[in-house]
């Protein structure tokens, strides 16, 4: 925000010689007639007399547009809306006419502030298409989809606010959805069924088939696609070969489900002739009408021998497959599952009673793209091949399976085993192996071993036969121990030798560290880890492990240690306490340093528990919600706070530290460190005083001069009054003195009112705070010829320690008046009622603006740094320190802004303190 639209006199204004007023709002509706009833003054547009042009054609727009219109106008993003936009409010209308748009549309803020604050301030146009923003509507959040449009809005070559035209398009986002997953599904279901289904228009037209209907009438989907049905499905009586109507014919003639006739013959595109049977039905739309007619039909030229011979068959197939530890099942033509025995039905358990059942809608996860089951089976029951495959068959049944399918005259047969196990140990094994040949492969420095202890031969690979400094191809045709141990540092040796001495013996892990003297004269560390295999007598047999160098880690291990002693040194140099608390259990662990900062002795103890109970009562709240915050939110914990020791003395700490977390992410510990700081604490407070000497110093040269100009002028009026000769004359000369004194009173009121002290904050409003400051300085700023702009717009009286606030208040337009001296110019002071979006606290928000000279981008880096001044001698740099920490203390906030390119020159101040009191 530019200091010039900071000090406009409010969005929307409009010059005076312009005056439309509330008979220049459009349209007769409901919301036009609230625009000319509503208290425009209590908004940041002002009167609707004095209104802009621009603004009452844009809103007369806005009225007369059949679509949902509004317009987020001025700084503020007042909000302004027609009829059809209201809708999207809710229970929020009618309040949210005139109200700033951060406050109404808070809920969708995070989603939509960026962009309407990107078009007021660069006039960027952004349009966005089933955008998802979260709206409270009638006090419900719900996910809404929107069509929306943002641009700005131009008066006199500014932006001055920002359209948006909108339309809820959630309806048709849910219904593109449900379309596809509709379609979607219908796909799926299509390719699931066990029957042939051949799908038509309206006229009876192809348009969609499933693999079944393909294999039997030898059309493919592309090929029949758009052909007439009866091309495609050639039907007729098997006895008298005539041709039988088509059931899609049949089907649009009566608009009814259709059986097809007995003894129906189809023959497919290449003659093949099959007995069917089963049903036509027509497909309708919401009105009704015939879109479209389905077909649905089975291959049952083998059912019939199949049923006569079902029974027979199933009782010899079961006496002798029950005994069987393999799964067997048979399926007839029509992929009914005919039969199955004892272990079948065991591990088919999960799917429910299949028998009788099609197999395909028994078992719809073995139909996908590349299904083995389907090629398998289509071959054995169409080609008469035997087929054979392992695959993982999902949810009910979660197991893998051998299967082999074998042709019968009725069907298939089919063998299947449980090989979950199999598979799992095959893939761990693939898994282990496969993690090895990595490890190796990437790894530098590791070797692998083998000794034949009977023989004496080792044999090893070429990454330990270079770190032994043995030649690669003697190590793997085998050589003595001796050469490997040649090399050993002298000082390891003998221990090591000790070490693999007793792993012969007993058969125990076999497990040291030690050093390799390399050609080169270097020292490598390496561990090596292996275990001898004892005969049945006890004799030592082979003896194999992995060699790996870790000289790396060593020097990792050296330089932790060095650096561990170099922190541990400067902890205690800056005098730095170290404590660690496990978590949840809070116990604590902490050195001398941090004990002796709650003045406990070195070997005295002290618990977690025992440090909450010496914190000050009312920080003790503050410290346990940092400690709350930094584990549950993975940040950093800082936290001052006073603590009593046992001698009764009060001191000042701070600590500071981090949460450690387990690879689940549950917070184990948290760490830092502790440092008394009550000899700062106690620097910080003379300082704090010396300002508030220093400003009391400065006030009383002010009111001395407020006092001395009255006081002058009883002096002359009492004179004129003991030499008058009339007792009227006289009179007049004494009520005139009166006056003055009274005025000498109220500049004393006010300043014993300004520097009045309290324990506990006081509801004090902004108009009291203000007014109090510039009486104060009423003879400078006249002196300093500067004209004040006031706008208090705030309602709601704030909790604070008044004195502080009126110090800081002081304090700025003090340094305001400095700036515009001897030039002159404005002081601009607003305040109002305001909300502090990064905590969405409530509070009072005071803004103390200067025409002067602005600051340089150095001097606003320094501006709140202790003794830094730009008044020389006159000035103690504590001023705006002392300020920024009294805000701090009330949880507010102090913000500045600053311009030196003419001719928009100045400095802003703003604060915000919350309404709730801050606790001390």
């Amino acid at each position: 925000m530019s200091f010039s639209e900071f000090t406009s006199s409010g969005a929307g204004r409009r010059s005076a010689s312009s005056s439309p007023g509330y008979a220049s709002i459009a349209g007769t509706g409901e919301l036009a007639g609230m625009f000319r009833e509503h208290v425009w003054s209590n908004t940041p547009l002002g009167r609707l007399e004095d209104w802009s042009e621009t603004l009452v054609a844009t809103v007369n727009m806005l009225l007369l547009s059949p679509f949902a219109f509004t317009v987020f106008w001025g700084q503020e993003l007042t909000l302004l809306y027609n009829d059809s936009y209201r809708v999207f409010l809710g229970s929020k209308h009618p309040d949210s006419l005139g109200r700033p748009a951060r406050e109404v549309w808070r809920e969708a803020w995070p989603v939509i502030g960026a962009t309407i604050e990107d078009a007021l301030h660069h006039g960027a146009r952004s349009d966005f298409k089933h955008m998802l923003i979260p709206i409270e509507l009638d006090g419900v959040l719900q996910d809404r989809y929107w069509t929306l449009c943002f641009y700005p809005v131009y008066e006199n070559g500014e932006i001055a606010g920002v359209a948006e035209i909108v339309f809820d398009s959630t309806s048709e986002v849910l219904a593109e959805r449900k379309l596809h997953e509709s379609r979607e599904e219908s796909s799926r279901v299509l390719q699931s069924i066990g029957d042939a289904v051949i799908v038509t228009d309206a006229e009876t037209r192809v348009t969609r088939m499933n693999p079944i209907s393909e294999n039997l009438t030898g059309w493919s989907q592309k090929e029949a696609k758009g052909r007439p049905l009866s091309e495609v499905f050639h039907i007729v009586n098997e006895t008298t070969r005539k041709i039988v109507e088509s059931p899609a014919d049949k089907v649009k003639r009566l608009g009814t489900v259709v059986g097809l006739a007995n003894h129906t013959t189809l023959i497919a595109k290449d003659g093949a002739e099959t007995a069917i049977d089963d049903s036509g039905a027509p497909i309708r739309d919401d009105q009704g009408e015939i879109t479209g007619i389905v077909l649905v039909f089975r291959d049952i030229a083998e059912r019939r021998a199949a049923e006569r011979e079902r029974e027979a068959h199933a009782r010899h197939l079961q006496e002798v497959l029950d005994v069987s530890a393999d799964g067997v099942a048979e399926l007839d033509r029509e992929w009914r599952i005919v039969f199955l025995n004892e272990k079948a039905k065991e591990m088919l358990a999960g799917s429910g009673d299949v028998l009788g059942k099609n197999h395909w809608e028994s078992f719809p996860s073995a139909v996908f793209d590349g299904s083995p089951w389907l090629r398998h089976y289509y071959a054995a029951m169409d080609e008469g091949k035997s087929g054979e495959f392992d695959h993982f068959y999902p949810a009910p049944l979660n197991i893998w399976m051998h299967i082999t399918v074998r042709p019968a005259s009725s069907g298939i047969v089919i063998y299947f085993r449980d090989t979950t196990e199999q598979h799992r140990a095959a893939e761990a094994l693939r898994a282990s192996e496969e993690r090895l040949r990595l490890a190796l492969a990437a790894a530098k420095g590791v070797g692998i071993w083998d000794w034949d202890v009977v023989n004496d031969l080792v044999y090893a690979d070429e990454g330990f036969a270079r770190l032994y400094g043995v030649d690669p191809a003697e190590a793997r045709a085998g050589i003595t121990i001796q050469h490997f141990t040649r090399n050993m540092h002298r000082d390891d040796k003998e221990r090591v030798g000790h070490e693999i001495a007793e792993a012969v013996r007993t058969g125990h892990e076999f497990s040291s560290e030690y050093r390799l003297v390399q050609s080169d004269g270097s020292v490598r560390w390496v561990s090596a880890v292996g275990r001898c295999s004892l005969a049945a007598d006890g004799r030592p047999t082979r003896f194999p492990g992995v060699t790996v160098d870790i000289t790396s880690p060593k020097a990792v291990e050296t330089s932790l240690r060095e650096s561990e002693d170099r922190l541990r040194i400067a902890a205690e140099t800056a005098y730095l306490g170290v404590w660690e608390v496990s978590l949840p259990a809070m116990r604590m662990e902490c050195s001398d340093i941090c004990k002796a900062n709650f003045g406990r002795a070195a070997g005295e103890p002290f618990s977690y528990e025992d440090l909450l109970a010496s914190i000050h009562p009312d920080d003790l709240a503050g410290m346990q919600e940092a400690v709350r915050s930094s584990v549950a939110n993975g940040t950093p914990y800082r936290s001052e706070y006073r603590v009593y020791w046992p001698d009764g003395t009060l001191h000042w700490i701070v600590a500071s530290g981090r949460g450690l977390y387990h690879e689940a992410g549950e917070p184990s510990h948290m760490v830092g460190v502790t440092m008394d700081i009550t000899e700062r604490r106690l620097a910080e407070t003379a300082l704090l005083q010396s300002e508030k000497l220093a400003a009391v110093g400065r006030l009383a040269a002010s009111i001395a001069h407020e006092i001395n100009n009255p006081l002058e002028s009883v002096t002359n009026l009492l004179y004129l009054a003991r030499g008058g000769t009339k007792i009227e004359e006289i009179q007049d000369y004494l009520d005139m003195a009166e006056r003055e004194l009274r005025r000498v009173s109220v500049i004393s009121s006010q300043t014993l009112r300004f520097h009045r002290q309290s324990t506990n904050p006081k509801e004090v409003t902004c108009e009291d705070l203000i007014e109090t400051v510039l009486s104060i300085h009423q003879g400078r700023i006249v002196n300093s010829r500067v004209g004040i702009k006031r706008r208090l717009r705030a309602t709601k009286p704030v909790a604070c320690f008044e004195g502080e606030i009126r110090q800081v208040l002081n304090n700025l337009a003090g340094n305001a008046i400095d700036a515009m001296h001897p030039v002159g110019g404005t002081l601009f002071v607003r305040g109002r009622n305001a909300t502090d979006w990064s905590t969405g606290r409530l509070g009072l928000a005071i803004t103390i603006a200067d025409t002067g000279a602005g600051m340089s981008a150095q001097t606003l880096r320094k501006i709140f740094e202790p003794f830094f001044t730009t008044k020389g001698l006159s000035g103690t740099g504590l001023g705006l320190w002392v300020s920024k920490e009294i805000i701090d203390r009330h949880e507010g906030v102090l913000r500045v802004m600053t311009s030196q390119r003419a001719p928009h020159t100045g400095t802003v101040f703003s604060l915000f303190l919350p309404f709730q009191p801050a606790p001390r």
